[in-house]
């Protein structure tokens, strides 16, 4: 079926997808259960033809999250009232080290939800701040 756009092709895609989504799960299944060495060797495979594909999506969907995230505690840095667009400027600092069950950066593909009971734990610091807090130059004020 020819497409005149990618866009067309993709929605097509999505659709057909959408769909087809049992059959399609169910023989994934059967294939995984049948031979699984052949099915990891094909996701392996699949992985590598789509690998820089994969990583952008991955990558805007992990700056979405953080962006929800800044968001959530504020949109400025608690120490120095720093404001910016680029939320790649913040870091998430754990008020009490000990309390800490993971680092934010680290489960980026947790459901925000699940991401607020560790967030309801951090201060939204600039890297700079932050970098000063860390290396004993400053102690933690809030703005």
């Amino acid at each position: 079926m020819p497409f005149k756009t990618k866009a067309e092709q993709d929605a097509y895609n999505q659709r057909y997808y959408k769909d087809q989504r049992k059959n399609i799960l169910r023989r994934l299944k059967e294939r995984r259960e049948t031979d699984p060495e052949k099915y990891r060797e094909q996701k392996r495979e699949s992985y590598r033809r789509n690998k820089t594909e994969i990583n952008a999506r991955k990558k805007i969907k992990f700056d979405e999250r953080k962006r929800e995230a800044v968001e959530y505690l504020g949109g400025q840095c608690q120490q120095c009232g720093l404001e910016d667009e680029c939320v790649n400027v913040y870091d998430f600092h754990h008020r009490d080290p000990n309390d800490k069950d993971y680092e934010i950066a680290a489960k980026r593909y947790l459901s925000f939800e699940e991401m607020k009971k560790e967030l309801n734990k951090c201060d939204l610091l600039c890297a700079i701040c932050h970098r000063k807090i860390h290396s004993g130059c400053c102690q933690r004020q809030v703005v």
